[in-house]
């Protein structure tokens, strides 16, 4: 009975964190959630936000399929990575989740910090809370806003954890959170006459 508990444990954690890894990070960031670490990032000033530029580590995953779904909404998007290589196409695996989903990530090619124009009417949306630090040092000066997407997620969480080389349910859960975070941030975003068309 208790490795049968433990078993069906483990794969709750794959199915919804990835990994045992990205579980105990999930509660300690919604601690430091609680304990309001991350108003700062959550205090967007919407009638600045002229584009949104999604970021996570690979651009082959999460930031892809960001941008792709946010593009159908009619917003102006962009995306990168923060460790990666130019010109690389989208995780086979996200793809394949994607298309299921109705969306397609074909022709999506990666691209690094440095190939994305950053200006003070940018709003960086980050996956995990590292990125958005990284995105403040190096953008400070540009005037940039940053905010995590999963803060706008109907039940808030500061990481959206990566999906790469884990499972189909979890790039599930992964794409499902990168979904239910956007429709919050284009009913946003929407209500600001200043953003453009993509």
């Amino acid at each position: 009975m208790v490795a049968f508990t433990l078993s069906g444990w483990r794969r709750q954690i794959r199915a919804r964190h990835g990994t045992a890894r990205a579980w105990c990070s999930h509660h300690l960031w919604k601690g430091l959630h609680r304990l309001g670490w991350f108003r700062r990032l959550e205090d967007v000033d919407w009638s600045r936000v002229r584009r949104l530029v999604f970021v996570c580590r690979g651009n082959i995953c999460r930031s892809p399929y960001a941008e792709t779904r946010a593009r159908e909404h009619g917003l102006d998007v962009a995306s990168f990575g923060l460790d990666t290589t130019a010109g690389l196409p989208a995780n086979i695996k996200a793809c394949e989740v994607a298309r299921a989903r109705g969306i397609t990530l074909a022709g999506f090619s990666t691209r690094t910090i440095t190939q994305v124009q950053i200006d003070g009417n940018d709003l960086l949306v980050a996956m995990e809370p590292p990125h958005a630090r990284a995105l403040q040092r190096a953008f400070r000066a540009k005037g940039a806003q940053v905010t995590l997407l999963g803060l706008w997620a109907p039940s808030p969480r500061p990481a959206i954890a990566d999906p790469y080389g884990l499972s189909d349910d979890f790039f599930v859960r992964c794409f499902e959170l990168i979904d239910a975070a956007l429709e919050t941030i284009v009913a946003q975003v929407k209500g600001s006459a200043h953003l453009r068309p993509s």
